[in-house]
């Protein structure tokens, strides 16, 4: 990327990263670190042409979810 002066990055976070979880702060910390980086590196100005971009799917219904509270599956 910076040879080719030019690129993309895109960071898979989650929407946890923004609003926290239960028993889960070590996770719900790392995403909230890819949302600041990302943040961080596009109002610092781009001197090239590098894009950083984050990706936050919202709730997602599986084996893992299914336990959770009616109150954060509303937040879907």
């Amino acid at each position: 990327m910076l040879k080719q002066r030019w690129g993309r990055i895109i960071n898979v976070t989650s929407v946890f990263g923004q609003m926290g979880q239960a028993g889960q702060a070590n996770y719900a910390a790392s995403k909230a670190g890819l949302i600041g980086l990302t943040n961080g590196y596009c109002a610092g100005g781009r001197v090239r042409q590098h894009h950083l971009h984050a990706v936050a799917p919202g709730f997602i219904e599986t084996a893992m979810t299914s336990g959770f509270s009616e109150d954060l599956n509303r937040t879907r």
